[in-house]
């Protein structure tokens, strides 16, 4: 006895979604930052970026795991080609076509701090998760002491331009640390040579346009998981009618070749 035509229609649509459950889980699904690091926080770098990382809660051991999207990648001035852990002092550099994800470990001695310097250029996202947060740039710096505080961060063309997203953080000026700016969530600070401009407002649309680079990258925490999967089988009722129905290969960027972004116009 043939199938009907409600049987094959069936059979079709349980193929397709099996082999779209078989194909996403080949690929790195999009995850939340913050799940990399709920508690240490975490830094994602665009391409052409070059920070460097210390923990002062984790002195002598393994302070984060550098998740990695690209070719272009570097540690201490090697090409990395797989997520690595790394130590204290660790400059992660990033060159073209290129992403990476720091994902800082909880304190294990005293308080969670962590250091962000040597921003000399480029483009970081951040979120403090419970730690403590330092940012250091050419131009000046900024401390977050707010659980859950995010960040955009932009150095181009002798300026830094801060963007908090949530919580707050308090923003110096290199040649005049003393006197601080609070800058709270949908408001930016301008730092330059001579001062800083701001706070001023910023609004959802431009957050979202500021940080659109991110979804370029994918990283993944884990290997996908493979499995196996079968098609039932349909039987009919015969008693009812038919129906219808990396290697090190090259070294790294130098500051002085380093790509430097196209001047932009602050709104």
């Amino acid at each position: 006895m043939y199938p009907s035509n409600r049987d094959s229609a069936l059979c079709r649509t349980m193929v397709i979604t099996a082999f779209a459950i078989l194909l996403g889980a080949c690929t790195a699904a999009p995850m939340r930052l913050s799940e990399f690091a709920p508690q240490g926080g975490y830094v994602l770098h665009d391409e052409n970026t070059t920070p460097r990382f210390w923990h002062r809660g984790r002195p002598a051991d393994v302070i984060a795991t550098l998740y990695i999207d690209g070719s272009n990648i570097f540690l201490d001035d090697r090409r990395v080609a797989t997520n690595t852990p790394i130590r204290n002092g660790a400059h992660v550099r990033t060159g073209p076509d290129s992403g990476a994800l720091v994902a800082f470990e909880p304190a294990n001695r005293g308080r969670c701090h962590i250091e962000v310097r040597d921003i000399f250029v480029g483009r970081l996202l951040g979120g403090t998760g419970e730690c403590l947060y330092t940012l250091d740039t050419p131009q000046g710096g900024g401390r977050a002491e707010t659980r859950s505080t995010e960040y955009h961060l932009d150095v181009h063309q002798g300026r830094t331009e801060l963007t908090i997203l949530s919580g707050r953080m308090q923003v110096v000026l290199r040649r005049a640390p003393g006197t601080p700016v609070t800058v709270n969530a949908f408001q930016e600070v301008l730092l330059t040579a001579n001062g800083i401009i701001g706070p001023r407002p910023v609004s959802a649309e431009e957050i979202e346009r500021r940080t659109q680079w991110q979804h370029k990258f994918r990283f993944r925490q884990k290997e996908p998981t493979r499995f196996e999967f079968s098609i039932p089988i349909i039987k009919r009722s015969r008693s009812k009618p038919d129906s219808r129905p990396d290697d090190y290969d090259r070294p790294p960027p130098t500051k002085d070749d380093v790509y430097i972004p196209p001047k932009r116009i602050i709104d």
